[in-house]
């Protein structure tokens, strides 16, 4: 369904506050076909009364979570049809816990709300534009998946620490945090190392906060195999963050805490305001994070079972210790939840899968399929993981770092 996506900033929570306070808002997908019926038939009794058929504007907005089922979104999308031009719709990065609790309490729930008079719509919709004006997105550049190929790993890790290093500054000059979504993996640690080599040239990342991608489990924090040390010893502990500002998932929480962990994770990922850049790998599978083939499109942070094809891959660097069968993984709709996607690949043996997730169908059997949804995601490649496309965006010319 294409709707418009945006975060839950601090001007659309007071946006849709105010509406609340206002009595503007009705919650649930049953009550909002009710009231929007009611407005329909309204609307049709003022043309016969009046003999004039006058054009429906936009008057009303359909406000979602971002966690809601795959039937629930068709339902919404079928609704929007009936109603359209009159209805937009507006899917936040906050899951319907979160939207609840900021309107109607804790322990509340809201997947769908209709804001229902045009003012409250204006000051949401300003709201938005405020924010999009900021982040100066480029809609040419929207549900298009660029693929760029560059000559070597190296040059691809040169690409990325870039980029991340010039949404740093521009951030850190601007005042504001900068909110990077991490991965373990053989490709990003050469873009962690130069991106701490760039620190000792004098960039900072004070401003910036961090979230680790996925982990194994149960997996100690201290163990050669977990990937939260991974991050801390080929990046965090190298550069001026705040410790608080580093996040990673904890493999060692006993069992009966991990959903709660989990559900805490989310929750701080919003309160940071989003993130800004996710980096990613693939597996050759198809997998990002540990999202395993057959992972839900909406799917959050969560446990998850490895598949044998994962566990496989691993044995190399576990050996004797044996592979967890278990990881816990932001989930696809966490990621997609990112501004901005960069996935990373490099070599002959991810050619096939990534063919798949960059030119076939978008299906759950490739989790990074799933990217061709997102409107500024982008792969970077090496000769090799790209030989298997049939039509590449751009080749970029060798580069000599960051």
């Amino acid at each position: 369904m294409r709707v418009a996506r945006a975060d839950l900033t601090p001007d659309l929570e007071s946006a849709l506050k105010s509406a609340r306070s206002a009595g503007r808002i009705v919650r649930s997908l049953e009550h909002a076909e009710r009231a929007l019926a009611d407005d329909e038939r309204g609307l049709r009794r003022v043309d016969r009364k009046t003999g004039v058929e006058r054009g429906r504007r936009v008057s009303r907005l359909l406000v979602l979570a971002d966690d809601g089922s795959e039937r629930f979104y068709r339902e919404v999308e079928s609704l929007l049809r009936q109603h359209a031009p009159r209805v937009l719709a507006l899917r936040l990065s906050a899951d319907q816990r979160t939207l609840g609790k900021l309107l109607f309490g804790p322990d509340q729930v809201a997947r769908l709300l209709l804001v229902e008079h045009k003012d409250a719509v204006s000051a949401i919709l300003l709201a938005l534009a405020a924010r999009w004006s900021e982040d100066s997105l480029d809609p040419d550049q929207t549900g298009r998946l660029q693929v760029m190929v560059f000559a070597d790993a190296n040059d691809i890790a040169a690409a990325a620490a870039r980029e991340i290093a010039e949404l740093v500054q521009e951030r850190g000059e601007g005042g504001r945090p900068c909110v990077l979504g991490l991965a373990a993996g053989a490709t990003p640690v050469a873009v962690y190392g130069m991106l701490v080599r760039l620190h000792g040239q004098g960039l900072s990342f004070a401003n910036v906060v961090t979230f680790n991608l996925d982990e194994y489990y149960p997996m100690q924090p201290s163990s050669p195999h977990s990937y939260s040390r991974f991050m801390r010893d080929n990046l965090l502990d190298h550069l001026d963050l705040d410790p608080a500002s580093i996040h990673g998932l904890d493999g060692s929480i006993p069992g009966p805490g991990v959903a709660e962990h989990c559900e805490h994770y989310e929750r701080a990922i919003t309160g940071a305001g989003g993130i800004d850049l996710q980096l990613l790998g693939i597996g050759r599978n198809g997998h990002i994070g540990f999202n395993e083939p057959g992972s839900s499109r909406t799917s959050g942070t969560r446990l998850v079972s490895l598949n044998e094809a994962t566990r496989r891959d691993a044995e190399v660097s576990f050996g004797e210790d044996g592979v967890p069968q278990h990881a816990i993984t932001m989930g696809i709709g966490s990621i997609l939840r990112a501004r901005r996607v960069l996935l990373l690949a490099a070599g002959n043996h991810k050619a096939t899968i990534v063919a798949r997730a960059v030119e076939g169908a978008v299906t759950d059997e490739v989790p990074a399929s799933f990217l061709q949804e997102h409107p500024h995601a982008s792969v970077y490649l090496d000769r090799a993981a790209a030989e298997s496309l049939s039509r590449v965006t751009q080749t970029r010319p060798q580069t000599e770092g960051p």
